[in-house]
């Protein structure tokens, strides 16, 4: 099993990317007969309102109802989507009341996005390896983006 772990600051995939290379790389480099049964790509963002503009559940493209009730506070949303035939992705949303950890002042929303082979992933090739993390990478930030506003989105742009 291998690990690899970017933790704040994120400077962004162009660096990540290379250091995640370097890791598949000494994977297959220097172990013999590696056979890869899962492969993950997960962020865990800290949402706020200094950083994104966004206070609370409710300025995120998501509606949450229960019996015509709209769920505005006190939210945690965890659903699972396939993204191809050997991955899927676990999207989890949470007011900050119901996560734990250290996380910077004035978060006001987690949204952590978990890329994931199935149960059946298979494969001892380096290059689908890498061409997984990218199909990964991809997917994450499409699953992340859809949880934002045009509005939001294009305030992020701007700054």
């Amino acid at each position: 099993m291998i690990s690899y772990h970017r933790l704040a600051p994120y400077g962004g995939w162009d660096k990540f990317k290379p250091e995640l290379s370097e890791t598949i790389d000494g994977l297959f480099t220097k172990s013999e007969g590696v056979i890869v049964r899962r492969l993950g790509l997960r962020y865990i963002n800290a949402i706020s309102p200094e950083q994104h503009g966004i206070k609370s559940i409710a300025q995120l493209d998501l509606g949450i109802t229960i019996e015509k009730e709209e769920l505005k506070s006190n939210v945690n949303l965890n659903f699972t989507s396939e993204q191809s035939n050997d991955t899927d992705c676990t999207v989890r949303v949470a007011t900050t009341d119901f996560v734990q950890g250290n996380f910077p002042l004035n978060t006001s929303i987690i949204i952590d996005v978990d890329v994931t082979t199935k149960k059946n992933f298979k494969t001892n090739n380096r290059q689908q390896v890498e061409q997984w993390i990218e199909f990964a990478h991809t997917k994450e930030k499409e699953q992340f983006f859809r949880l934002l506003t045009q509005d939001t989105i294009d305030a992020l742009e701007e700054k």
